[in-house]
């Protein structure tokens, strides 16, 4: 029951983000950063559907919210990196595609990147496999 709950309320938050996206004047006033949060949590679902979601959503934001994002990069990276190892392909390929474009961002340490916390999940990914 608490799955079907939760499956629920992610698909709800989902559609609600899309429709932010959707109507959204600017894409510059959306809040990737928040909206990003609640999809970190999520790319680590046991579901595979709650995760392929999260990760597509991630991937959009990357995309669109750019150097937004620098602040959550680590908590974004931590969400994909495991997903890169993922079982599922489509998860993979995405995950991929993600860290892809998270390296194409141009990230200054005074704008709230923090290397620390990048060296942190990459050493906490590394030491899972």
């Amino acid at each position: 029951m608490h799955c079907r709950i939760s499956y629920y309320l992610f698909f709800c938050q989902c559609f609600l983000l899309s429709r932010i996206y959707d109507c959204s004047p600017t894409l510059k006033a959306v809040d990737y950063g928040r909206m990003a949060e609640i999809l970190v949590q999520r790319a680590s679902s046991s579901d595979e559907f709650t995760r392929w979601t999260a990760i597509t959503w991630i991937n959009e934001f990357v995309k669109l919210g750019g150097d937004q994002l620098v602040p959550y990069y680590s908590d974004i990276l931590g969400a994909i990196l495991p997903c890169i190892a993922d079982k599922e392909e489509k998860i993979r390929v995405v995950a991929r595609e993600t860290n892809d474009e998270l390296r194409e961002i141009q990230a200054d340490p005074a704008e709230g990147f923090d290397v620390g916390a990048i060296l942190s999940i990459a050493r906490r990914c590394a030491l899972a496999l």
